[in-house]
């Protein structure tokens, strides 16, 4: 019976390493650009109001409300403030220095609707070539640059159409 399980479970760990390989290659690519993207941090806007996140260029910044949580961790990020112990994104920012994973950048998407998209392309020391772009909600995208000092950028098409003029239009931040 014990045969059996180390068995099984050697087959599992195949498998499962066998996936995450598969994803990770499906994810890898050789390049990317920041051409039809506008650069949003450092030199551009990056605030956060309450709950809302601010970010753009110029006078064009999109606007979006996360949770406490999250609008907690980029201020903190911004100011360079770390607790007493380490949050979710200084943990996977220790992670990826551990490993000599450099964040490259980050590239906010697009917006459905209802969310934005965003990916964070790393690279590995070992193959300067190869990128690995991640999928991952914006806000901890940008906390996770911040607290790495990546460039954060916004796909220029998507800050026309979807930003606010934030130089004439003031900012209505909801009271919680």
């Amino acid at each position: 019976m014990r045969e059996a399980l180390e068995t099984a479970y050697k087959a599992f760990g195949a498998v499962v390493i066998f996936s995450m390989v598969t994803v990770l290659a499906i994810a890898a690519v050789q390049y990317y650009t920041t051409e039809g993207y506008t650069q949003v941090w450092p030199g551009g806007v990056l605030e956060v109001v309450g709950t809302t996140i601010i970010t753009g260029a110029n006078c064009t910044a999109l606007v979006a409300d996360t949770s406490e949580e999250r609008a907690l961790a980029i201020s903190d990020a911004l100011a360079n403030r770390t607790g007493e112990r380490p949050d979710t994104w200084t943990s996977w920012a220790t992670t990826l220095r551990s490993f000599n994973l450099t964040l490259e950048t980050v590239q906010i998407q697009r917006f459905d609707g209802k969310f934005f998209y965003s990916d964070v392309l790393l690279r590995g020391l070992a193959e300067q070539e190869k990128l690995l772009r991640l999928d991952m909600r914006p806000s901890d995208a940008i906390t996770l640059a911040l607290r790495l000092g990546a460039p954060i950028y916004i796909n220029s098409t998507l800050l026309q159409e979807s930003g606010i003029d934030i130089c004439k239009q003031s900012i209505q931040v909801p009271k919680g």
